[in-house]
């Protein structure tokens, strides 16, 4: 598993899986974020949900 940033010691985490990709564009190698107003980044994708029974 790949882990990216720095754990913060008193924060309580709980295991989340997920799915992300990175792709870089190749005409000038840069890759896609997500930001929020407070400056945090992430990046793009997100948790897996439990499926729905569908009637």
């Amino acid at each position: 598993m790949i882990r990216i940033g720095n754990k913060i010691e008193g924060v309580n985490y709980t295991k989340r899986l997920g799915s992300y990709a990175i792709i870089e564009r190749e005409e000038d190698k840069k890759v896609a974020i997500a930001t929020i107003p407070e400056g945090d980044k992430f990046f793009l994708g997100g948790g897996i949900e439990k499926r729905r029974n569908r009637a």
